[in-house]
């Protein structure tokens, strides 16, 4: 059984709006509600967990999920203070049938049906995955102000969601670890720290995080060419 969970619960500093960055709309409708619907339509996608800030769970349940009809979510949970403990919230909520779980940004409106389809397929040799971009751009290494050096960047990868693990082993990478001492932008960073191996495939650079207002503006020339003709 394969279980989504969606994190939505970042305060959205960057995006300079008074409300949290996914309930913004792309056409009358709220980005997580887009990024949700991605997964809904999935064939294999059988369980969705949200993660949302506590003062907008009930909300979410009723304009989100009730709003959409999203049948596959299961439960609309509140996160912690950073990622991994919303995160570690949603673990401990999972179904006992659950064995192999997708983390994805709720601000990623733009995930395909072939990227979840691909990371499935993969899965089935590997342990934990994630989608990646080569960066197209130079890379140089900063202290402050000053550029220190150019970096080799065909060694380096731009990271994106959604990324699957086994559960069993995301539960032990879990309880190994004193999340209060780490800070993480994404779950494959705590495997990294414990030793294990983590793979990555081709991702696509359509499936943007929303995070500032330039990325609103680009999201709403994407919402044409994926979802108008819905």
């Amino acid at each position: 059984m394969i279980t989504t969970i969606i994190t939505a619960g970042g305060i959205g500093k960057r995006m300079g709006k008074d409300r949290y960055k996914q309930f913004l709309e792309i056409h009358g409708i709220p980005i997580l509600a887009l990024t949700i619907k991605q997964f809904q339509a999935h064939p294999e996608i059988d369980d969705i967990i949200i993660v949302v800030p506590r003062d907008v769970v009930e909300m979410t349940k009723k304009e989100i999920v009730e709003k959409y009809r999203f049948k596959k979510v299961s439960k609309v949970i509140s996160g912690g203070r950073e990622r991994q403990f919303s995160v570690e919230n949603a673990i401990k909520a999972l179904s006992k049938e659950t064995d192999t779980i997708m983390i994805h940004d709720g601000v990623r409106p733009f995930v395909t049906q072939g990227d979840i389809s691909e990371l499935i397929k993969e899965d089935k040799n590997k342990k934990a995955i994630i989608p990646a971009l080569k960066p197209k751009e130079t890379v140089k290494n900063i202290d402050g102000e000053i550029v220190k050096k150019t970096i080799d960047r065909t060694k380096y990868i731009l990271v994106q969601t959604p990324q699957i693990f086994e559960r069993k082993l995301l539960e032990e990478v879990y309880n190994s670890l004193d999340l209060n001492n780490v800070h993480i932008t994404d779950d494959a960073s705590l495997f990294e720290q414990q030793g294990q191996k983590v793979t990555w495939i081709n991702g696509l650079e359509e499936n943007i995080k929303i995070t500032t207002p330039a990325d609103l503006e680009l999201a709403e020339f994407y919402y044409n060419k994926f979802y108008k003709k819905d």
